[in-house]
């Protein structure tokens, strides 16, 4: 992803996510500038198809919605998937797997066996089918509130 895409992936998770889960352009590009191997775009004849952003995070522990992140934390204990998503017609196509193998192999070259992400809009049910297995406890309860009712905390460990 380049600071350039960054209109288009404002424009895109608006479209995907809709006004309650689509953040302003400002929190995708301070996820840009702190973890730029976690941003990939997927962009075809000039046109961005999807992106998915990931950074080293705590687990158990999801940044809440629009929230700037001062620093990543020094001694992070998984990889935090903050947003994937892609065109309508692009879904059914294997975009999204292709992003989370990426996103997989940021993970480990980061020392990191874990991903964790926060499923919502109904998505959990996308990410058990790609091996992610939801996590709750009222600790979670508590900073899922900024995600919605139906917010789901979700870790997919890593194979080596």
């Amino acid at each position: 992803m380049r600071p350039a895409d960054l209109p288009a992936v404002e424009l895109l998770s608006l479209a995907a996510l809709g006004e309650e889960f689509a953040e302003p352009q400002a929190i995708y590009a301070n996820r840009l500038e702190l973890s730029p191997m976690g941003c990939i775009s997927c962009i075809a004849d000039g046109v961005l198809h999807g992106y998915s952003i990931a950074h080293p995070w705590l687990r158990g522990q999801p940044p809440a919605l629009n929230q700037l992140l001062g620093r990543l934390p020094p001694q992070p204990d998984c990889w935090y998937l903050h947003d994937t998503a892609m065109q309508p017609d692009m879904r059914g196509r294997g975009l999204a797997g292709s992003m989370l193998i990426w996103q997989e192999a940021q993970a480990r070259a980061h020392g990191l066996s874990v991903i964790a992400l926060v499923a919502v809009g109904g998505a959990a049910s996308f990410w058990q089918r790609h091996g992610f297995i939801a996590s709750a406890s009222t600790a979670l309860a508590h900073k899922l509130s900024s995600y919605g009712n139906d917010a789901v905390y979700m870790e997919k460990l890593l194979t080596t």
